[in-house]
């Protein structure tokens, strides 16, 4: 059972490690991320974790590109590799 995401995005075309966040939950199919610079490409990889461990990472098919709010949405359940179970 999915207990939960990590979840690394960071702005395309910077020299910056990124920023990680912990989503708690395996229900949990998508999370919004704020704060970010509006109208700018991010790159999200997301790694799902159970008891047993975590997933290798799923990482975005394509770059995302903020609204003009600054947010975007890190959909959960497009890993790109099969979860496993605890």
């Amino acid at each position: 059972m999915i207990r939960g995401y990590f979840v690394l995005y960071k702005q395309t075309n910077k020299i910056y490690r990124g920023k990680n966040l912990t989503v708690k939950g395996g229900e949990k199919r998508s999370y919004v991320i704020g704060n970010l610079d509006p109208y700018k490409a991010y790159i999200i990889e997301i790694e799902a974790f159970t008891r047993a461990g975590v997933s290798p990472k799923g990482r975005a098919q394509e770059e995302v590109v903020t609204h003009e709010d600054g947010r975007l949405t890190a959909f959960l359940n497009h890993l790109h590799s099969d979860a496993f179970a605890d």
